[in-house]
């Protein structure tokens, strides 16, 4: 074996690893989600259709088919050992590990804004769950965009959360300070 097989298996295998950590955090969103969806509620607020779209559906999709191409390329430089294939293999692994990273980052900041259930003294979030009388202010920035919670969470530590800006949630918000 030489040197260019070597790169493009140890590549193979580090995609296959990036794959499965890509797999749990997209797995565990979703599990989040169906056990939010199933909670008894009062109100549910799906803040962006196409936020959910893109996380939950567009982005796998398309990280599945360059996992698939960078596996071809790497079969095929490894049986046929093509230069060329081991180029493609590095850009499709390059755009691949980018587009993980991205997701990943992505998730993890915009998992809250997703979905929203309001209870009677709960406020549950994909990944907070809030009492309502212990959200102390609410704000909103200039252009309308995020609305800032804080809040006391169970350990009585003071907290703020980012959400993106939905006027039925900025009503709600507004319903249960003034209550």
């Amino acid at each position: 074996m030489n040197q260019n097989q070597l790169f493009v298996l140890s590549g193979l295998i580090f995609s296959i690893l990036i794959s499965l950590v890509m797999i749990f955090f997209w797995v565990n969103l979703y599990i989040r989600i169906i056990q939010v969806r199933k909670m008894k509620r009062d109100n549910i607020f799906i803040v962006n259709k196409f936020l959910k779209l893109l996380i939950l559906i567009l982005l796998p999709i398309s990280l599945i088919l360059i996992f698939i191409f960078s596996i071809s390329f790497a079969t095929i430089f490894l049986i046929y050992k093509n230069i060329i294939f081991n180029y493609l293999f590095q850009s499709t692994f390059l755009v691949y590990v980018i587009l993980i990273i991205f997701e990943i980052i992505f998730i993890s900041i915009k998992s809250n804004s997703i979905e929203i259930v309001k209870t009677d003294d709960w406020l549950i979030l994909v990944s907070e769950l809030i009492e309502i009388k212990e959200i102390s202010k609410v704000e909103y920035d200039f252009r309308h965009k995020k609305i800032f919670l804080k809040f006391k969470d169970q350990k009585n530590l003071q907290r703020e959360l980012k959400l993106c800006y939905n006027t039925k949630i900025r009503e709600i918000f507004n319903a249960t300070l003034r209550e």
